[in-house]
């Protein structure tokens, strides 16, 4: 049978339309196989996990979080769809859990011997620096008026002076606060100077004087 160029095109033309919808369907199985491997595997983590629920979002980012995936990946979104969960959400979970990771592997950061020797011998520094900063507070106080007309006195306490700002040296000095009674129960407070590298005394003064 003799076939006219005009039904040769119309045939042409239905047969292109009837691979590409052929081709289509077969795009789609393909997406379909591809989605379903990590969707298995979602799974598998959620039975062994022991959550309540796949669906839902904090869970998904758990997921991601032990896998090291993208909250934008194309995994992720696939198994958010799934389960009707926002990829956005997902993307608020994870960054909120590996955020709180930071600052657990901060707080357990492993520390070296020498790191460890170095924060014992600062500790100890400024341990042996506050007990310079009281006996030289004591011994000033004993020397002026007012400690030479009261019986007996003590410290207290030795802290960081707030006022340490006013100190004219502070790479070289640091100040310390402290805080003197008297046996008539009354307080004073003096401010000691020390050489911050030696720990020697610099000088110190009343605190009414600031």
């Amino acid at each position: 049978m003799k076939v006219t160029k005009a039904q040769l095109r119309r045939i042409i033309k239905e047969e292109k339309r009837r691979m590409s919808e052929f081709g289509g369907a077969l795009s789609m199985r393909r997406q379909a196989f591809a989605n379903l491997d990590p969707l298995v595997d979602y799974l598998r983590y959620v039975k062994e996990r022991g959550h309540i629920t796949p669906a839902a979002s904090s869970v998904i980012a758990s997921y991601a979080d032990e896998k090291g995936l993208s909250a934008d990946g194309n995994e992720v979104v696939a198994i958010a769809q799934q389960f009707g969960i926002e990829p956005v959400d997902v993307r608020h979970e994870l960054a909120r859990i590996r955020a709180e990771s930071q600052v657990q592997e901060r707080k357990t950061m492993k520390v070296t011997k020498s790191q460890l020797k170095r924060i014992i011998r600062e500790a100890a520094n400024d341990r042996a620096m506050r007990d310079t900063a009281a006996e030289e507070a004591l011994r000033w106080f004993r020397e002026g008026a007012v400690g030479q007309m009261t019986r007996d006195s003590w410290v207290t306490s030795v802290r960081k002076s707030p006022d340490s700002h006013l100190i004219p040296d502070p790479d070289y000095e640091v100040m310390f606060r402290v805080t003197i009674r008297t046996s008539g129960n009354a307080k004073y407070q003096v401010d000691v100077v020390l050489d911050a590298e030696t720990g020697g005394y610099r000088g110190a003064a009343d605190v009414d004087r600031y």
